[in-house]
């Protein structure tokens, strides 16, 4: 009995760490995907943030009309939060590897595994705060209607580079069929 309690919060501590870094689940047609998924540069988990520098891509700049003053103030904003942002990022890899190199120990306790998924959730909560920060700065130098026309743009270019059914290129099927068969 002793011996299963002490097992339970290492399953609890297993199961959360494979949820928090598995894949969302999209085969309910009705989810959708975040307006700004996958954007790359800062992104991480947090899939709202554009991906760096994106107002200097020619087809949104073009696209949203920027002026001079916005692009400097998103230059600005970029300088003030990516290097703080990187660091956050770099130090949630390494907290996760250590997270990993516990629950591998064959000395672990419940209780070092808690404390190793405790310091990754607190440093993602870390990490996720400073990104929302970055892109409410990024939404406030613009337009209502600079933004959407922001996010459309971004979405298009998102679903011509996943293809159909947001799957993946082009013609797949993004790793995961469709029906009934193998992998159903």
């Amino acid at each position: 009995m002793t011996r299963t309690r002490a097992l339970i919060p290492l399953a609890l501590a297993f199961v959360l760490v494979a949820c928090a870094s598995a894949p969302p689940d999209d085969r309910d047609a009705g989810m959708r995907r975040p307006m700004m998924s996958s954007r790359g540069g800062m992104s991480g988990d947090f899939d709202l943030l554009p991906r760096a520098n994106w107002w200097h891509e020619a087809h949104l700049n073009e696209a949203l009309n920027l002026s001079g003053e916005q692009m400097q103030k998103l230059d600005a904003l970029q300088n003030e939060h990516s290097d703080e942002i990187t660091r956050l990022q770099n130090d949630q890899r390494t907290v996760m590897r250590d997270l990993r190199s516990t629950l591998d120990r064959r000395d672990a306790t419940a209780d070092d595994i808690v404390a190793a998924g405790n310091r990754y959730a607190a440093l993602r909560d870390d990490l996720v705060r400073k990104q929302i920060a970055y892109l409410a700065a990024q939404r406030v130098v613009l337009t209502i209607e600079q933004w959407k026309t922001l996010q459309q743009s971004l979405e298009v270019r998102d679903d011509e580079r996943m293809g159909p059914r947001g799957g993946g290129p082009p013609g797949g099927m993004g790793g995961r069929g469709r029906g009934r068969g193998r992998g159903w």
